[in-house]
């Protein structure tokens, strides 16, 4: 008799905490499913994110769905951080920004000439939808970003401890002078005043 008393108090205990558990695991879903609706509302197309998460949704599993989620995640933050960086991708303006270099002492225009020249056909390709969860076109438009990286972060005046990101609309001025073309795109460095019409470069901080 002690035995079944046993036995049932065990099954009861196994019970419970199986219900505990499928409760926070599926509390656990609730909240990175609602994670990568949030993010997801930044993109300008989050069509593909709200279709894969209703695939996501028929998964009995719910580690595979917190797996999913998961992953997902990381996909929706990689498109908010190119939907960004592409936006402020100039590339009449990086072209400057390297003739303009290719006149400081110290600069190696021809280790980024390849650079530019690639970055040149990736502009011209297009990127294609950087919203439809393809690895290759999200891997291409991340090579793109880092080609730009590394022209303008190549100038020889930059200090790479003393680096400030500067964004200019167009209309600003500095000291009453219009800002050049590249100069108001999204570019690294601090502004160094020139008279109006010439290429602006980047330069340390002091």
């Amino acid at each position: 008799m002690k035995n079944w008393y046993r036995i049932l108090i065990l099954f009861l205990v196994s019970s419970s905490l199986l219900t505990f558990t499928a409760a926070a695991q599926q509390k656990n879903t609730d909240t990175e499913r609602a994670l990568v609706l949030k993010l997801a509302a930044y993109l300008k197309d989050s069509s593909y994110i709200k279709n894969t998460i209703r695939q996501i949704e028929t998964e009995k599993k719910v580690e595979t769905q917190i797996t999913g989620y998961q992953k997902l995640h990381k996909q929706v933050q990689r498109m908010l951080l190119l939907q960004s960086e592409l936006k402020w991708l100039n590339m009449e303006a990086i072209r400057l920004a390297y003739e303009d270099m290719k006149r400081i002492e110290g600069f190696d225009a021809v280790k980024y000439l390849p650079i530019l020249t690639e970055l040149e056909q990736q502009v011209k390709q297009g990127f294609g939808n950087i919203y439809s969860g393809d690895e290759a076109v999200l891997v291409n438009a991340e090579k793109a970003v880092a080609n730009k990286r590394a022209i303008l972060l190549a100038n020889p005046l930059l200090n790479g401890d003393k680096i400030l990101t500067v964004r200019y609309q167009l209309g600003n001025r500095i000291v009453g002078q219009w800002l050049p073309n590249w100069v108001r795109s999204r570019t690294t460095g601090v502004i160094r005043n020139q008279p109006a019409g010439k290429v602006l470069t980047p330069i340390l901080l002091s």
